[in-house]
């Protein structure tokens, strides 16, 4: 015999389980309501134990889904509740047995193979209904309650978040402002009166700083897109415009790679934000580099008909389960051996905010951003359409 139990409380399962062990069943046991019916639907049990206060899926509406297609199996409700309207509610739904809880050890097994349920209660079935439905609006009311409750405490999270952005953005800054000043003064005034690895320190020492400068940035921008408070400067641009200075701050990382642009484009006028698309289009580049193999190429050329940026590379490609996780905050993606900060490195990585940033900077201009990918290997194609 198989006798499946679905109970949230540890205790209560090894206390059945304990009376079990001299009987020749075979005993499942799980915690939630959805486990419950796999465990159902793949053991096929003769008897379910099922505990009512559940949370998530309770017990009576895995009492209600098992009992549509199955009146043989004996389903038992095991609870703490002493009410004899639990009872009529619980026959009403398919229950074949109430069994209160705390369970009696002496005489559970003798109670769940060849007790019969009590004899059916002289009571109108719309009563019974009546009560069903009144307990389902009690919990109903209890969830929006708890929703209620976590959505004010994620709000509260989410003003504490932005409150910290904040406050941290600034803090780093504050120190970096000068430090960068003192730096580009050190290297324009005094580099030629400074000794040659002295030099090297503080050319280390400045990319660091602009490394971490570009970090700040990048976070204040996506602060801003979340609280909606950028602004566009919307104007005509020239494709060639965009593409100038995109692929003029991208050629040199590309060049340490072997990597060329094949671009083929024309002067057709957009109306956008030009810096916003140029960062648009250079954050998409860099991850075209980042992720290409050594030696190969991106072709770059502009939809006319469509107003759409299209990017391909012939690198690593994207898992079908990351094409639509790509643009979210913080996403580094599933592979992390090679997992490195870099702007162009093989399968270098930052923070996550690249891609994020440039997908809020495309919806602020009311366009759209997206990717393609056949799969590993393959390359990806990323489209950037603008209305234009």
């Amino acid at each position: 015999m198989k006798i499946l139990y679905i109970e949230d409380e540890k205790n209560n399962i090894f206390l059945v389980k304990k009376i079990l062990e001299k009987y020749n069943v075979e005993f499942i046991s799980c915690a939630t309501g959805e486990e419950g019916l796999t465990l159902y639907n793949t053991h096929h049990p003769e008897i379910v134990l099922i505990d009512i206060n559940l949370p998530g899926l309770g017990g009576h509406e895995i009492a209600r889904i098992i009992r549509k297609n199955d009146n043989n199996t004996k389903l038992v409700a095991v609870s703490a509740s002493h009410s004899q309207d639990d009872r009529i509610i619980a026959q009403a739904i398919g229950f074949n047995l109430y069994i209160e809880k705390p369970i009696d050890p002496n005489f559970f097994y003798k109670q769940i193979t060849e007790a019969e349920y009590e004899k059916p209660l002289q009571v109108e079935t719309k009563i019974v209904l009546e009560k069903y439905a009144d307990k389902l609006i009690e919990s109903l009311r209890q969830k929006v309650d708890e929703l209620t409750e976590m959505n004010r405490l994620l709000l509260d999270f989410d003003k504490v978040k932005s409150n910290f952005i904040a406050i941290a953005s600034h803090e780093l800054r504050t120190p970096l402002v000068p430090l960068m000043g003192y730096l580009e003064l050190l290297m324009e005034k005094e580099k030629d009166n400074l000794p040659k690895h002295i030099v090297e320190y503080l050319e280390h020492i400045n990319n660091s700083a602009d490394k971490l400068n570009k970090t700040v940035n990048k976070i204040l921008d996506m602060a801003r897109l979340e609280k909606g408070v950028l602004n566009l400067d919307i104007k005509p641009t020239t494709i060639i415009e965009i593409i100038d200075k995109s692929v003029s701050y991208c050629q040199p990382y590309a060049e340490k790679r072997g990597i060329t642009f094949n671009i083929n484009i024309n002067n057709k006028s957009l109306n956008c934000d030009f810096d916003k698309t140029t960062y648009i289009v250079t954050q998409v580049l860099l991850n075209a580099i980042k992720f290409s193999f050594d030696n190969s190429k991106i072709d770059i050329y502009f939809d006319s008909n469509k107003n759409t940026f299209v990017i391909k590379d012939y690198g690593i490609g994207i898992d079908e389960k990351e094409l639509k996780e790509i643009f979210k905050p913080f996403f580094a993606g599933s592979d992390v051996k090679h997992h490195h900060s870099s702007d162009y490195e093989f399968m270098g990585k930052g923070i996550g905010l690249g891609l994020a940033i440039a997908k809020g900077f495309v919806t602020i201009q009311k366009g759209k951003i997206w990717v393609e990918s056949s799969g590993k290997d393959k390359g990806s194609t990323f489209y950037i359409q603008l209305p234009g």
